[in-house]
């Protein structure tokens, strides 16, 4: 289904819902801001069950030498921008094959690869060709005589005096030469730009680690250009939609649909709590479903071993000639004849029938202060009390007595409480 599908779901049921038609509940916009704050909720939801719903896998060509972080390819619009938490980076040497790719270890620190001393004063590298910078605030692409020293997420130092300044580069071209940085100042043509001391010049062809700090993903920095593929945890809807129709939402329809009523139902505050509940165990049963199904198809995947295939060595079945028998190098005797099958066991007892549970919601909405609360039905030993689908223990997280439940930490505005009965 397209985004623009989901949005039309999500406008009948509550029209449906609240007798209401063309109100600012189901403006289109408003949805949609709604819908990308629930796609991080939902994919991490995903990820904490050890699915790979929403794991994408992302080829980057032609890395530049000596890049120190991805941030440029995390900005909107670029490759990874829908990236939430990253799961694995392989690396290979630009023009090697798909057998190639080498994993890189994640660590708390990049491992310093980086042979420049930092030390001495900066030179004079390039100068400002064309026209200079002529715009301010936003993106500009700077022409200059030479970006030999330059990497994408380095610094430069532009001009000198009262309007030299320092920016970090996000791109950087060959031809024509130039780089783009956002400026805060105009330069004029032959202004000079220096690179940060002694820049970053790697000793080591390879991408020795890599870390997630601060939103941002570092490397240690490769001596030759190199192409990573990156696994990351991805959210469903991306921060900026370019129309409507695109095909983000595959699968999760329902799930996408009822989170997204509770959270406009909950926002809109009074006199909707009764919506509130109703969509909760709408969205409880669509995630329940789901979830249920995807763990069935995850349980029945064959799963590969880690490493490659090895060579053919003096006990592999490998590489035999043509003709020649293959001897399977194992110390076994002859197998004797099977023997007879036996008699099949009586059928045991029938067991007894299972009691269905009923799905109730709790009042008023969570607003992160209030800690009692309300259900339709009377809470005993055998219910279940759920918060944002993990169960929760009588004495541990509440205490409840009759009708009425004490929360030992309040619930935050837009968490899901649900009893089982």
């Amino acid at each position: 289904m397209t985004v623009q599908d989901i949005i039309t779901r999500v406008q009948t049921e509550l029209e449906d819902a609240t007798g209401e038609s063309g109100s600012d509940w189901t403006d289109a916009d408003y949805i949609i801001g709604k819908l990308v704050t629930i796609g991080d909720d939902i994919a991490i939801r995903l990820q904490l069950l050890d699915l790979d719903y929403s794991t994408v896998e992302v080829i980057l060509a032609n890395v530049a030498a000596n890049t120190i972080d991805l941030s440029a390819y995390q900005a909107n619009g670029a490759p990874l921008a829908m990236m939430i938490l990253p799961k694995s980076v392989e690396w290979r040497i630009v023009g090697q094959n798909q057998q190639q790719w080498t994993p890189v270890q994640r660590v708390d620190k990049v491992i310093d690869t980086d042979t420049g001393t930092g030390e001495g004063a900066p030179g004079v590298n390039a100068q400002l060709t064309g026209n200079g910078v002529t715009a301010a605030g936003a993106p500009f692409v700077a022409p200059v005589t030479n970006v030999s020293a330059m990497v994408v997420g380095g610094t430069v130092t532009v001009d000198v005096g009262a309007l030299q300044e320092e920016v970090k580069i996000t791109a950087i071209s060959g031809a024509p030469l130039s780089f783009t940085a956002v400026f805060s100042k105009l330069h004029g043509v032959n202004a000079i730009v220096l690179t940060s001391p002694a820049g970053v010049q790697s000793d080591d062809p390879t991408v020795e680690s890599y870390e997630w700090r601060g939103g941002i993903l570092k490397l240690s920095p490769a001596s030759t250009p190199v192409d990573l593929r990156i696994r990351f945890v991805a959210t469903a809807i991306p921060p900026t939609l370019d129309n409507n129709s695109q095909q983000f939402i595959i699968g999760l329809t329902n799930v996408y649909v009822y989170k997204c009523c509770v959270k406009i139902c909950a926002a809109r505050g009074v006199g909707t709590n009764a919506l509130v509940t109703f969509f909760t165990a709408e969205y409880t049963r669509a995630c329940a479903d789901f979830e249920g199904l995807s763990v069935k198809t995850q349980q029945s995947k064959t799963f590969r071993l880690g490493g490659r295939r090895s060579n053919a060595g003096p006990n592999s079945d490998v590489g035999a000639p043509q003709g020649a028998p293959i001897v399977n190098n194992v110390n076994t005797g002859t197998a004797g004849p099977a023997g007879p099958a036996g008699a099949a066991g009586p059928a045991g007892p029938a067991g007894p029938a299972g009691a269905g549970l009923t799905v109730y919601g709790f009042t008023p909405a969570p607003n992160g202060i209030t800690v009692l609360f309300g259900a339709p039905v009377g809470i005993t030993s055998n219910s279940i009390v759920a918060r944002n689908g993990l169960i929760l223990g009588r004495g541990v997280d509440y205490n409840s007595s009759g009708n009425a439940i004490t929360f030992f930490v309040a619930p935050l505005a837009g968490d899901i409480l649900v009893l089982y009965q």
